[in-house]
């Protein structure tokens, strides 16, 4: 299932996409094309953060960004295995494209990724060199933000974490859609984040199960294929499972909900002791928060953001 960037609400969210494809010896697979994300330029920044791939001494995988060829460049004999991730920081203002190419046909090839969409603000364009607009320039005068990135005192925004809880489940079921513990429902004034997802996955000839996540009003946000994704096993041989110690690499993700959140297997085949374990967190919903992410303030809150002039502290990126 293709990342689409544009339906990121909460920035900065890292949005996981898998892929099990077949490729033809020679011809170059597009595992991902992303493009035409930003109206303006450099309003919104996307960024490779990690990926997982079988290892395969015929199989390379690279990246292109902005025109830049090859910006990642991996053999993936050389890279984790799907039971772990490489993580990277390829970042692109217009297009990030994925491609692996293979010298021979292979069926049935695994691998995952994680986008981050990022909306920057004023110092971060700095930061990752984006022009600026005139807004972005007065807003820039407005806090010295160029000597600040200069001199190294760029901030970095901690969230405010209430919890951090796991479910964890096995599941024996027939083929069908199988919801993974209960909905998470976000208390007001709080938001929570999918931080983590391991599945038992890799199982030779398995490749029609799915980790679906509906974030607030997106059904299918996103749509994983277990088989790509870091598994409780390895090296599995027709019937034969071999446990992974320690009992496996989850994947790193970052989806927020300040709505509700729900976990589903949906599963094309019937499974049997089947796991799944993820972590999600609950922060506090600030005012900052709702600024960046459109969010409308009572009146107690804009009170409080005009006194402290966080509508300009949000842009700038300094709160």
């Amino acid at each position: 299932m293709a990342i689409k960037p544009t339906l990121a609400n909460y920035y900065p969210e890292v949005i996981p996409g898998t892929g099990v494809v077949n490729l033809v010896g020679g011809i170059p697979y597009p595992v991902e094309s992303i493009s035409r994300f930003s109206k303006i330029p450099g309003e919104y920044l996307i960024a490779l953060v990690s990926f997982g791939i079988a290892t395969d001494t015929r199989v390379d995988f690279y990246t292109n960004a902005d025109g830049g060829l090859k910006e990642l460049d991996a053999q993936s004999f050389a890279c984790y295995h799907l039971d772990s991730d490489d993580d990277v920081f390829i970042s692109a203002r217009s297009t990030l494209t994925l491609r692996l190419l293979s010298t021979a046909n292979i069926a049935n090839f695994p691998i995952r990724y994680a986008v981050k969409v990022i909306k920057p603000s004023v110092i971060e364009k700095l930061v990752y060199g984006i022009p600026l607009g005139n807004a972005d320039t007065s807003i820039n005068n407005m806090f010295s933000l160029g000597n600040r990135v200069l001199s190294g005192d760029v901030p970095v925004i901690k969230p405010i974490l209430i919890k951090h809880r796991e479910i964890a489940r096995t599941i024996t079921a027939a083929a069908g859609t199988q919801q993974i513990g209960e909905t998470i429902t976000v208390p007001k004034n709080r938001y929570v984040v999918l931080d983590e997802i391991a599945v038992d996955g890799y199982e030779a000839g398995v490749t029609d199960n799915f980790i679906v996540v509906d974030r607030d009003l997106d059904d299918e946000y996103v749509k994983l294929n277990c088989y790509a994704m870091p598994p409780f096993v390895y090296n599995t041989v027709g019937g034969t499972w071999t446990p992974d110690i320690p009992l496996s690499y989850s994947m790193k993700i970052g989806i927020p909900a300040i709505d509700k959140l729900t976990v589903y297997l949906e599963n094309g085949s019937p499974v049997a002791d089947w796991r799944i374990r993820y972590k999600y967190s609950v922060y506090v919903l600030t005012i900052p928060d709702k600024l960046r992410w459109g969010i409308g303030l009572t009146p107690s809150e804009e009170s409080i953001a005009t006194s402290g002039d966080l509508h300009n502290k949000v842009k700038a990126g300094l709160v």
